[in-house]
């Protein structure tokens, strides 16, 4: 007997799949590092909790290596600007994230219909744009 392609189909096991938007369908599990790092950049927002601490050991290692570079380098003005470059950068990624999971709870809590969190007022101020034409 010959074995048809829906035989195949039904042995097979199902393709790993893990949820990496809340919003969206499942996704295939990337099936390489360099696929997991480009489906993390593309997808919108962070991660989660392993990206984000991820991230900050990132600028801890950062924070590490320029504070032993400037004291090795006798408190070299270039790289204690580096440090405090470096500085405001973790400073505005941490705002930038709190803001946007500020921004996911408003929106998850009065059941906005859009990702931009305009939902129902985008449809009241084309109504008051209608009245005044």
């Amino acid at each position: 007997m010959s074995s048809t392609s829906t035989d195949k189909d039904a042995s097979a096991p199902p393709p790993a799949t893990t949820t990496l938007s809340p919003t969206g369908p499942p996704l295939p599990e990337p099936a390489t590092l360099a696929d997991a790092v480009w489906a993390a950049i593309t997808m919108p927002g962070i991660g989660g909790p392993g990206a984000r601490r991820l991230l900050d050991l990132t600028f801890v290692g950062l924070f590490v290596t320029l504070g032993l570079l400037l004291v090795a380098s006798g408190l070299n003005i270039h790289v204690a600007a580096l440090l405090v470059v470096a500085g405001a950068l973790f400073a505005t990624l941490k705002w930038f994230i709190a803001e946007t999971d500020r921004l996911a709870a408003e929106e998850a809590a009065s059941g906005g219909t859009g990702r931009d969190g305009t939902g129902d007022k985008n449809e009241a101020t084309s109504q008051d744009s209608k009245k005044a034409q």
